[in-house]
C-alpha cells in the first residue's frame, strides 16, 4: 500500500502485521513510526477511516470492523497517543492466530473533526439494532446517526440526521457537517451541529 498524504510533506501508511508500531510516517523527509494496534494481544492491522487536522496537528484513527476511536497528537516528526476508546460490545474472536469480527455488529463508518467535535458516523445500536450482514449496498439501510466526541473522547451526544447517510467531512472552521446520503436517491446534505 502507498502512502497516504495527509498534508504538505506528511504521508502515512500502516506497518505490516507483526511490526511492533501500527503506522510509519515520513515527515518532511524523516522517517517515524508509532501508534497501537486497537487489539494489543494481536498484531494485525484491521479496516479503518482517518482523518487529520493540519492546524492542530490531530489524527483520528477509526475502525469500520468494530467499535473503535483513538486520537493522537503530532509532535514534530511523530504522533503520541493521547487517547483511545472501545465499545462496549466485543464483536470478535481470536482463532489461528487471526482476528475474526462478528459482521452482524460494525464499527464506524467514516470520521472527520470539526470545530468543537470529533464526528463519527456510526449505527445507534439501541435504536437501530441492524444486523450488519444484511447492508451490502442498500442505501435505506446504511446509519442515520452521526455521534459527537468531545476533544477528550467524551461522547457529547449522538444525532440523528433524518436520512441514511454513507459519508460525512467538516472542517475545523465551523460545525457545519456536510453529508453524502440518500433520499432516496443520493444527496449532498449539511447540517449545523
Amino acid at each position: 500500500m502507498k502512502m497516504e498524504k495527509m498534508d504538505h510533506d506528511l504521508y502515512i501508511e500502516s506497518t505490516d502485521d507483526g511490526s511492533d508500531v501500527y503506522f510509519r510516517t515520513m515527515i518532511n523527509g524523516q522517517e517515524s513510526f508509532w501508534g497501537v494496534y486497537p487489539i494489543p494481544e494481536m498484531k494485525q492491522h484491521i479496516g479503518s477511516y482517518q482523518s487529520y487536522d493540519p492546524v492542530k496537528g490531530l489524527f483520528v484513527f477509526t475502525s469500520f470492523n468494530f467499535p473503535y476511536l483513538a486520537l493522537y497528537k503530532r509532535d514534530k516528526t511523530t504522533f503520541t497517543l493521547q487517547w483511545e476508546h472501545k465499545g462496549n460490545e466485543e464483536n470478535y474472536i481470536i482463532a489461528d492466530d487471526r482476528i475474526v469480527f462478528d459482521r452482524k455488529i460494525r464499527g464506524m463508518r467514516d470520521v472527520c473533526m470539526s470545530k468543537d467535535y470529533i464526528i463519527t458516523l456510526e449505527r445507534d445500536r439501541e435504536t437501530d439494532p441492524m444486523d450488519e450482514t444484511t447492508v451490502r449496498r442498500n442505501i435505506s439501510k446504511c446509519p442515520r446517526t452521526v455521534f459527537l466526541y468531545d476533544y477528550t473522547g467524551c461522547l457529547l451526544k449522538i444525532v440523528d440526521v433524518g436520512m441514511p447517510i454513507m459519508r460525512i467531512a467538516a472542517n475545523r472552521n465551523s460545525n457545519v457537517l456536510y453529508m453524502i446520503g440518500g433520499n432516496p436517491d443520493y444527496v449532498l446534505a449539511k447540517c449545523e451541529l
